[in-house]
């Protein structure tokens, strides 16, 4: 059985309005993404990136501590006891 469906007449590749529409759509939710997630890191974190090696000894490390490690401070503390060889 054959489709009858003229194909030179219902080929148009050209966008439709809606479709232009949701394109539009979505560059500006993933341009607000974007914007937030660099504003929010910014203002969490104004010091980063730490590109320096041995980043402990940089004064404004300890400030800045992300605080979703906040914990890891006893296991740094607990490690310069240990090599310091303080109780």
């Amino acid at each position: 059985m054959k489709n009858n469906v003229d194909y030179e007449e219902t080929e148009d590749y050209s966008p439709s309005p809606n479709k232009r529409f949701g394109s539009f759509i979505t560059i500006i939710v993933f341009a607000t993404i974007g914007i937030v997630y660099l504003i929010s890191l910014l203002a969490f974190f104004p010091n980063l990136p730490i590109t320096t090696r041995n980043a402990e000894k940089n004064p404004t490390f300890m400030k800045i501590y992300p605080p979703f490690r906040m914990d890891e401070i006893n296991y740094y503390t607990m490690a310069q006891n240990i090599i310091s060889g303080e109780p």
